[in-house]
């Protein structure tokens, strides 16, 4: 029996041009090696790569963050975990105040620093572990026809579109209708008051995947309720593998709440939204 479960729901057929492009696995590489200098700004700026989120029947979620370059601090890998619950959980390899839970952290049931492994086994294959808490998650990466059609449409646009709403918008329903993603918000607010805006800059299909978590499989993937979100970020119904960057707000404490992920901390933003 295989060891990964195939998102058949989600399944395109790989054109025959797949070993003519460049491999996900050589592009990342090349990014770790060779950095790309970030925009000029005033904001947080951010590029990298990642799962933008995956579902599982069973209730629960992962997404990956791998951001390789940050003008807030060193280079950082994230993984997301929600459970059947709605809980959702944070694990990086930096400080919680330099990682995702920097703009997550109010909607987060808990935030851990630990160690995060990753390796390609394979041109399109990645494993991502979290041996403190049993976590191994591997995933099968796919080049469809669709991919390279949106992939074309994004190479053509200047990057300086990409501060628009307007133009994130429009990127985000070609994404729901060329890649039936569902809705996608692109740009949009982050639990703890940020705005922030992501731009894709290749894509691939998870075509199979296999995860546990302390020990428990996550099965099939696939939803079995409403669409997860947190914030105005929404997680595609396809699971997929992105090249990006991204901007958020620079941290303002008169308009953004700080990391809330322990109980002090929340009763404190309570009490500070108080009118």
């Amino acid at each position: 029996m295989s060891m990964l479960t195939t998102t058949a729901d989600f399944r395109v057929p790989v054109t025959p041009h797949d070993t003519a492009t460049p491999s996900p696995r050589d592009l990342v590489m090349r990014l770790e090696q060779h950095p790309p200098p970030l925009p000029e700004g005033h904001d947080e700026r951010l590029a990298g790569y990642g799962v933008i989120g995956l579902a599982f029947a069973s209730g629960h979620v992962l997404g990956l963050r791998r951001w390789s370059v940050s003008s807030n601090g060193p280079a950082y890998t994230s993984v997301w975990h929600c459970t059947p619950r709605g809980k959702w959980t944070f694990y990086a390899d930096v400080s919680p105040e330099q990682a995702c839970t920097r703009y997550t952290g109010v909607a987060a049931d808990a935030a851990h620093a630990m160690y995060i492994g990753m390796a390609w086994t394979g041109p399109r294959t990645l494993v991502v572990e979290i041996p403190d808490i049993a976590l191994r998650w591997t995933l099968m990466l796919q080049a469809t026809a669709a991919t390279r059609l949106f992939d074309a449409a994004r190479s053509c646009m200047p990057d300086r579109w990409l501060a628009s709403d307007r133009v994130l918008s429009v990127i985000g329903t070609c994404a729901r209708m060329v890649l039936k993603t569902g809705p996608v918000r692109l740009a949009g607010r982050m639990p703890n008051g940020q705005r922030y805006h992501v731009a894709p800059n290749g894509l691939w299909v998870v075509g199979a995947t296999r995860a546990t978590i302390h020990g428990v499989d996550l099965g099939m993937p696939g939803e079995c309720g409403p669409q997860a979100s947190i914030g105005d970020f929404l997680v595609p119904r396809r699971p997929l593998f992105a090249l990006a960057t991204a901007r958020f707000d620079a941290f303002d404490p008169t308009r953004h709440l700080a990391d809330t992920t322990s109980p002090v901390e929340r009763l404190r933003a309570a009490r500070r939204a108080r009118p």
